[in-house]
């Protein structure tokens, strides 16, 4: 390249006609060879990223496949979600890239092979088709079930439970975060009984509580799903509003169709709602079933964006629903995206339903805290609630069963609230169904990359 701006310098100032005249036979060579140079710094940039992607969507997908009974489908899908995510395209560009994914389940491997081709390089004819194809192998190893993360580190309860609130988690291990002495707390006639109970700090109860005890000053964990928030974030950003206005149903069997709801909705008075498969958003706005309806659901997600959005499942209402299949959502049932507001309220999610025994999927609120049940002064009767200036919730009996006909659920909240009256049971049948559960949700395999 040097050589070649030299002689573009000497034919500037050059007054001979011979030299010029050479100068000009010999251009197409000397552009020809700037144009190689080009390709070449342009091609290895390339293969870097390829590779860089094809690391990372291997990585992916093989968290997924020890997760998921070492599903084709699932990990193809989770691979070329990251590959293309990290693989950074201008507009309009026609550059066309293939991913593909081999599975050995004998060796917990999974290979990740992404191709380049159609990239307008300046000798593009000389290259061979495809133009770049790159592959990486990732292992997994490992079999731990995880079913209750409560992330946040100083709250003074993180995970809390009271009054007679029971959970069953017997098969996978319920975490809190938190640093405080009471970074886990069950009073009164709480009780938990799981695989294993850990927490960063201290706790607060005694062996009525627990079974087994918990296990104190245990490394915080990280966020297991931050990786999937940002697949996520990136499906569904630039949505219109599907549903501008405020939608209320009321004593009606309707199906519900799924897209941004950008006014609030709410389902009433012995409604039943079946929603299509697909993903529900809810920005800016309330989701509310109440009074003697019914949701049910399979495929589906409920997402929830913006500082007003919340969810509420009250008391008197019955709930069956299960998590996509496939695609960036796959085994998310309910996910509130961080809103990064400096000093907000942190908004109202609430699962309070008498019969919530089928919610299979993970309950991912990363900023947000998760309230199951309604009665949490232990009374035996829902909690009130002024709504519209009008008293709601008084003299209904609180009991809450939760979980207990899913094949799997978990759950990961800044903090985790239980209440009196609620039964809540996290089965860990990850085989028994095609939701598949996420990396860190789950039989948690320990990955790495491979020669």
């Amino acid at each position: 390249m040097k050589k070649f701006f030299a002689q573009l310098r000497r034919l500037k100032t050059s007054k001979s006609g011979s030299f010029a005249l050479k100068t000009a036979l010999a251009m197409p060579v000397f552009m020809s060879a700037a144009a190689g140079s080009l390709d070449f710094i342009a091609y290895n940039q390339h293969k870097s990223i390829i590779q860089n992607a094809a690391d990372a969507g291997a990585l992916a997908a093989v968290k997924e496949a020890a997760l998921k009974g070492w599903s084709t489908t699932t990990a193809d899908a989770v691979a070329k979600s990251v590959v293309i995510s990290n693989i950074q395209r201008s507009e309009g560009d026609s550059t066309e890239y293939k991913v593909k994914t081999q599975i050995d389940e004998k060796e917990r491997r999974v290979t990740v092979i992404v191709s380049q081709d159609y990239y307008p390089y300046f000798s593009a004819s000389i290259f061979p088709t495809p133009q770049i194809q790159v592959d990486a192998t990732a292992s997994a190893a490992g079999n731990t079930s995880t079913c209750i993360i409560a992330q946040s580190e100083d709250a003074n309860t993180a995970l809390q439970m009271s009054g007679d609130a029971y959970v069953r988690a017997n098969e996978c291990a319920a975490y809190s975060n938190s640093s405080s002495l009471k970074g886990v707390s069950l009073k009164k006639d709480a009780k938990l009984e799981s695989l294993l109970t850990c927490s960063s700090g201290g706790f607060e109860g005694n062996s009525r509580n627990y079974y087994p005890m918990p296990v104190t000053n245990c490394p915080a964990l990280p966020d297991p799903l931050e990786e999937r928030a940002r697949l996520i974030d990136e499906s569904i950003k630039g949505q219109v509003c599907d549903y501008n206005n405020k939608l209320e149903i009321l004593s009606l069997v309707k199906f519900l169709s799924p897209g941004l709801y950008c006014g609030e909705l709410k389902i009433s008075k012995n409604s039943v709602i079946t929603m299509r498969p697909g993903v529900y958003i809810f920005k800016d706005n309330n989701f509310k079933i109440e009074k003697g309806s019914t949701l049910i659901g399979e495929n589906v997600s409920i997402v929830l964006v913006g500082d007003k959005a919340g969810l509420e499942f009250k008391n008197d209402t019955k709930i069956s629903l299960s998590a996509p299949e496939t695609g960036p959502l796959a085994g998310i049932l309910i996910y509130a995206q961080p809103t990064k507001s400096i000093g907000k309220d942190k908004r109202k999610i609430k699962i309070e339903s008498k019969d919530a025994k089928k919610l299979v999927g993970t309950v991912y609120l990363p900023e947000d805290n998760l309230t199951i049940g309604g009665d949490e002064d232990g009374d035996g009767i829902c909690d009130t609630e002024l709504v519209g200036g009008v008293l709601q919730g008084l003299g209904l009996l609180c009991k809450a069963a939760v979980g207990d006909h899913s094949a799997w659920t978990a759950i990961v909240a800044d903090e985790v609230k239980i209440t009196a009256g609620v039964r809540l049971i996290i089965n860990s049948d990850y085989d028994s169904t095609p939701v598949p559960a996420p990396d860190g949700i789950g039989p948690n395999a320990q990955v790495r990359l491979v020669d």
